[in-house]
Parts: structure tokens; C-alpha cells; sequence
């Protein structure tokens, strides 16, 4: 095993983990809730499973040229970015068809766009609020 990617998994403690799980399906939530409450849908969104798109999105968008080989094509490897392209096309298109079904593509949608820019820009702000809050314990 190699060194740990930066912006990878291996890179994350438990802490790191658990919030980022928690943010991200709060946002997805909140951001489908105002959303089906403005087209006065009846639906919820809890936003777990966007959590865990999030956090596949995270994975996949850390290292894009990488390559992917699934269970069920065996022989078979694709890069991480085409994984990548193919969840959100799908997505989008579901999103398209979902009033036929109650599955919230919408915030399917708003966790692969949280992994995605946290990928880019999340561990260096997540290091920079631990130093901040570190700061603020110690002087009291």
C-alpha cells in the first residue's frame, strides 16, 4: 500500500469523517426540503444517502485518473472520472423521470456537488478551522 492520496479517505480521522457525513446530509436535506416545500411536494429528504454520494464523489474526484473496476464486469476497469460522469448523468436523468418514483435524486445531486467541491477545497479548510478552534481553546 502506498502513501495515503491527499484528499483521500486515508487522510480523514474519525472526527474528520463524522462531520463531513454530518454537514453534508444537513446541506442535502435542508437544501431538498426548501425545494420540495416550494413545489409543494410532499416528500422528506434525510439526507443520508447524499452523504454517502458525497462521500463516493470525494473518493472518485481525489484521484480521477485512477481506475475502477467493478464486481459485476469482471476483466472490466474504468477510470474514476467516467465513474464519475456516469453517476451524475444518471442521476439527472432520474431526476428527470422522478416524479414516477419517491427516490431523491435532487439530493443525490447536492451530495455529489458536496464531495466533488470538497475534494478541491475541504481539507484545507477543514485544517484551517482546527487550527482556528485550537487557538480559541488554548487562550482561555
Amino acid at each position: 500500500k502506498g502513501p495515503p492520496i491527499h484528499g483521500s479517505l486515508d487522510n480523514m480521522s474519525h472526527q474528520h469523517l463524522l462531520a463531513f457525513l454530518m454537514v453534508c446530509g444537513g446541506l442535502s436535506s435542508l437544501v431538498c426540503n426548501v425545494r420540495y416545500a416550494v413545489l409543494k411536494s410532499p416528500a422528506i429528504s434525510l439526507g443520508f444517502s447524499a452523504a454517502l454520494y458525497a462521500l463516493m464523489m470525494y473518493q472518485l474526484s481525489s484521484k480521477p485518473e485512477s481506475r475502477i473496476g467493478l464486481v459485476f464486469l469482471p476483466n472490466q476497469s474504468y477510470s474514476a472520472q467516467s465513474v464519475s460522469n456516469f453517476i451524475i448523468i444518471s442521476e439527472i436523468f432520474l431526476l428527470a423521470i422522478s416524479r414516477y418514483h419517491r427516490i431523491d435524486n435532487f439530493g443525490h445531486l447536492v451530495g455529489l456537488g458536496f464531495g466533488y467541491l470538497y475534494s478541491k477545497v475541504g481539507n484545507d479548510f477543514w485544517e484551517y478551522e482546527k487550527k482556528e478552534a485550537y487557538e480559541i481553546l488554548c487562550q482561555k
